[in-house]
């Protein structure tokens, strides 16, 4: 009975050991179509961008201040040359017009103004001068008083302080030389001539230190305080030419408006007819042929984009007419692609408004600092941006459309390559599951380049091997 059961459960594990092992073969079965192989693949960086022209015409105002667009030209409109892109309104103008044929009368009174205020100026002018002649003066008095008392006076002290300095370390350079024999003969202490001698020293020190304050002040104090007080009077007599040349010139001017005035109508004439000038200007006509972009379209989210009943200013960019010759694609680039691409690289760009026409196109330029991410990919997201210059002539397609980049980094040929999802990643190292007989080894590799598709093989693996993905 027990050789019996134990028949059944030696036939019962057989047959479990058998199920497992096709259904282990089966997996491996299934998962063994993939095969080390050699040959030819692309390496290319895929991304959206939008289109727009290189260069561009920006059209503004005219118009000096601020003022209410009445008419706008519809954006996307095909213009050419003199055609109406715009009509702002005209009401400020007109008044202004009104004020300036009132500025004629005003300018008849100004005549009396004018002569007084040339009367004022003679007499200010005058006590300027009277004031600039007095500086002078006094510095010429504090030069002759610095060279004939201030200075002789300082030198003097100097030296009675290098003087003094001087015999105290004689008197006790004559008294250490006679300690010498006093100390063999006992009557003093080493204690005592060292200390005598530190004193020698000092005293030295001291001297040398009075006679340099003293060189220092004949050599470079003394030359430089006479250097500045000679060039306070040089200063002086320079500001009296400058005073009466500003006097001259103030009383010329003041003579001027008084002459002006007497003009005065002419150029009322004058800013009378800028003014209507002006109120042409609220008709703007196209400069040139074109497709309209409201507004400046490098500026983000539209906030530059204008409307009818907008208030704009002569500085703001009302209208663009981009030059359709040299079309570019602005992209972004994520960090961990960036290193891979270099200037005048080349691109295919295709365009959705075009059917997916493809165009040949190269790197033109390549941001030096990447941005912090939107709002709809997050902060952590660093991408750069990459211009893409169209080199196809008069590519048909439209700016403000989306458009695919296809950057050609490499092209990589005869090579050893498997799918870039059956190599496992630890550290730096790089390992691969291959099937060698009916066991599954894994193997460290070297790596080369790669896409989103295949990995190069640089060692490791022989071409046709079979190999397995990681679950």
């Amino acid at each position: 009975m027990k050789k019996y059961l134990f028949a059944l459960i030696l036939i019962a594990a057989g047959i479990a050991y058998y199920l497992t092992q096709h259904k282990v073969e089966e997996d491996i079965e299934s998962n063994v179509n993939l095969k080390v192989i050699k040959g030819d693949f692309k390496i290319e960086i895929n991304s959206y961008g939008t289109l727009q022209a290189k260069n561009s015409l920006k059209i503004k105002s005219g118009l000096p201040g601020t003022y209410k667009i009445t008419h706008l030209i519809e954006e996307g409109s095909d213009v050419k040359e003199g055609d109406l892109l715009a009509r702002f309104e005209k009401t400020n103008i007109e008044k202004s017009i009104e004020g300036f044929e009132n500025t004629v009368l005003k300018n008849r009174t100004s005549y009396k103004t004018n002569e007084s205020n040339y009367e004022i100026g003679v007499s200010e002018g005058h006590d300027r001068i009277e004031k600039a002649e007095l500086e002078l003066k006094k510095a010429k008095m504090n030069l002759e008083k610095f060279i004939n008392g201030d200075q002789p006076l300082e030198e003097r002290n100097f030296k009675i302080i290098r003087d003094e300095s001087k015999l105290k370390y004689l008197r006790k350079k004559e008294r250490f030389d006679q300690l010498p024999k006093l100390l063999e003969e006992g009557f003093i202490t080493q204690i005592e001539y060292e200390t005598e001698e530190m004193e020698l020293k000092s005293s030295k020190i001291r001297m040398e230190s009075d006679q340099l304050k003293l060189d220092l002040y004949i050599k470079y104090t003394k030359p430089q305080q006479l250097l500045d007080k000679q060039n306070a009077v040089k200063l002086e007599t320079n500001n009296i030419v400058r005073v009466k040349k500003q006097v001259e010139a103030r009383n010329d001017q003041l003579n001027t408006s008084l002459i002006q005035a007497k003009r005065a109508l002419n150029i009322s004439d004058e800013k009378l007819a800028e003014w209507q000038e002006n109120l042409t200007k609220t008709t703007l006509l196209s400069p040139a042929s074109g497709i309209v972009i409201h507004g400046d379209p490098k500026r983000s989210r539209g906030s530059s984009k204008k409307k009818v009943d907008d208030m704009i200013n002569e500085h703001s960019t009302l209208i663009t007419l981009p030059d359709l010759k040299t079309i570019e694609v602005n992209s972004l680039i994520h960090e961990s692609e960036i290193e891979q691409i270099k200037i005048d690289q080349e691109c295919t760009v295709m365009v959705d408004a075009a059917d997916n026409r493809s165009y040949k196109a190269k790197v033109s330029k390549i941001a030096t600092i990447a941005n912090t991410g939107t709002w709809t990919k997050g902060s952590d997201v660093k991408e750069f941006a990459v211009t893409i210059e169209i080199s196809d002539h008069y590519p048909e397609v439209r700016p403000g459309t989306s458009a695919m980049v296809i950057i050609h980094v490499d092209h990589i040929k005869d090579t050893l390559m498997i799918p870039t999802y059956a190599i496992r990643q630890e550290d730096e190292n790089s390992f691969c599951q291959v099937l060698r007989g009916s066991e599954v080894t894994e193997v460290q590799i070297k790596t080369g380049k790669h896409n989103i598709s295949f990995t190069e093989i640089l060692s490791g693996l022989n071409e046709g091997e079979r190999i397995l993905l990681y679950e």
